[in-house]
């Protein structure tokens, strides 16, 4: 944006660039600097300043020909430089939104090549290109783990060879239980870490309380992705109630046999207790089932709440006061939080960025699994009633757009790609212009194997279909309209599709598939 500070377009003495720190761009400043110069210099050559009243009149210069055109033309000649700077200008201002908008488009580029989540060019059907037997032990964005028998074994998902076997104590406990990521913390666009520095955890078995009263033993391991290496083994005493992550600490909760808590916040980096805490008094009676509620800054089992930072007890009623446990996510312009009040569809959030202040968040938001940077300064949310999503200016918490929505507390945002972003409600899939509420398109979704974030390389999105046989496939629709651009069959009893490391990747009952996609020709 540009302001001429002089009281008419013939002075030029200064010419005042302001500059939008959000979208101007290095080369749009050097641009603009030189053409004030260039304005500056070409007022200094102009003959007089119409703000002042020269002593004498400006001679008119000689006339060949005679008459006053001449002289009318050299008396034009300042406000026609004038007008000619300001031209010059208007078209600097042109080629500097563009150099801006191409850079811009560049950024979200290069923000989904480098995330791993993200499908590399798809533009035909998918085919196999290699097999492993197992099953996935935890679904990642960028490692493939497989539980193979009684082994755990990470898995190169564009070639199918092992990078690494964990232990056989480690795969005992994954063949028998479940694995799930230690990362409760939302990844940015392009992931804030790679799969060197995460964390999986297993624990064998059910988490059965009663049972393990009886003399059973849950066991936990944390093994570090990158190199299969268990970081931490357990064996917890009691009855296991929950392994989870917090931050990215793993928290550990059990029932002792005399009825009193025992409550662990483990560094999984380095596998030692950041705090370790046994309840003063039993926490449910011999008969009572023990339930875990997580509140902000809290864990409650019975009558104990320990505080999470800390690991000491704080009044029950305290404790139960607090909002429920707050979600935390990190968009490319703004941090969002958000709490849900216990027995209550209402909540309180807050939004805030670098620059501006912190603002309220009215209702829960909808932050895509994957997000390419676009549309940076605008979040969607859903009214707390879940009838209307609005749009707000994260800088600013100004209402930019509220549209109806029928069922909106059933969406699931799965990415945003170039302003458009996709609904999933369990039943279909809806593409939103985040810029103006507008429905770009939506389609009936079959129940299948696609699960999680979208299958998108950017362009298209991957989505369960049936043919005209009633065999489930994928259907693969154009992001910004929506239009089919090829059809595939899901391999044969898939029960699940995902991107991982940039691949796509099925599972079935006792293997896992790599599928290569066609790469896009050059147009």
């Amino acid at each position: 944006m540009r302001r001429a500070r002089s009281r008419s377009l013939m002075d030029l003495d200064e010419v005042d660039v302001l500059i939008d720190e959000g979208e101007a761009t290095d080369e749009v400043r050097d641009l603009l600097h030189q053409i004030a110069l260039e304005a500056q210099r070409l007022r200094a050559g102009s003959p007089g300043d119409p703000h002042l009243e020269p002593d004498e009149p400006p001679a008119v210069p000689p006339e060949p020909s005679g008459g006053f055109a001449t002289a009318r033309r050299w008396a034009r000649r300042p406000a026609g430089r004038a007008v000619g700077v300001v031209v010059v200008l208007l078209v600097a201002l042109g080629v500097g939104q563009h150099v801006v908008e191409g850079r811009a488009a560049a950024q979200r580029a290069a923000t989904l090549a480098a995330t791993p989540a993200v499908l590399q060019a798809a533009a035909g059907p998918p085919v196999e290109s290699w097999r492993v037997p197992g099953r996935v032990a935890v679904p990642l964005d960028d490692a493939l783990l497989v539980v193979d028998g009684a082994r755990l074994v990470r898995v190169d998902p564009e070639t199918g060879a092992e990078v690494w076997a964990a232990s056989d104590d480690v795969g005992a406990v994954a063949a028998g239980g479940r694995c799930f990521a230690v990362d409760d913390v939302v990844r940015g666009a392009a992931g804030d870490r790679g799969a060197a520095d995460r964390f999986v955890a297993c624990v064998d078995g059910e988490v059965m309380p009663v049972a393990a009263r009886d003399g059973a033993v849950a066991r936990v391991v944390v093994v570090d992705v990158g190199t299969g290496r268990a970081t931490l083994t357990l064996a917890p005493e009691g009855a296991l109630l929950s392994a989870e992550p917090v931050g990215r600490d793993l928290l550990t909760l059990a029932v002792l046999p005399d009825g009193r808590l025992r409550a662990d916040l483990w560094d999984v980096t380095s596998g030692t207790a950041r705090w370790e805490r046994v309840s003063a008094r039993p926490a449910v009676g011999p008969s009572d089932p023990p339930v875990v509620e997580h509140r902000a800054g809290s864990v409650t089992v019975g009558t104990v709440s320990i505080d999470l930072a800390t690991g000491e007890q704080v009044p029950l009623d305290e404790a139960l006061r607090a909002p429920l446990r707050t979600e935390t996510h990190t968009l490319p312009g703004a941090t969002l939080t958000w709490s849900w009040y216990p027995g209550s569809p209402a909540g309180r959030g807050r939004m805030w960025t670098e620059l501006t202040p912190t603002h309220v968040l009215p209702g829960p938001p909808l932050v895509p699994a994957l997000h390419d940077g676009s549309e940076p300064r605008t979040v969607v949310i859903r009214t707390v009633r879940g009838d209307r999503l609005r749009a707000l200016d994260v800088r600013t918490g100004r209402a930019l757009w509220s549209v109806p929505w029928d069922r909106a507390w059933m969406l699931r945002a799965t990415a945003q790609v170039e302003g458009v972003l996709l609904l999933d409600d369990g039943t279909g899939m809806t593409a939103l212009d985040i810029r103006t509420g507008e429905r770009r398109w939506a389609v009936r979704l079959e129940a299948g194997p696609v699960t999680g974030p979208a299958l998108t390389d950017g362009e298209v999105v991957l989505l369960p279909a049936r043919d005209a046989s009633g065999t489930l496939g994928v259907v693969a629709r154009r992001v910004d309209d929506g239009a089919e651009v090829w059809r595939a069959a899901a391999p044969d009893g898939a029960a699940g599709l995902a991107v991982v490391g940039k691949r796509l990747v099925a599972w079935t009952g006792d293997a896992v598939v790599g599928l290569e996609t066609t790469a896009r020709e050059a147009p």
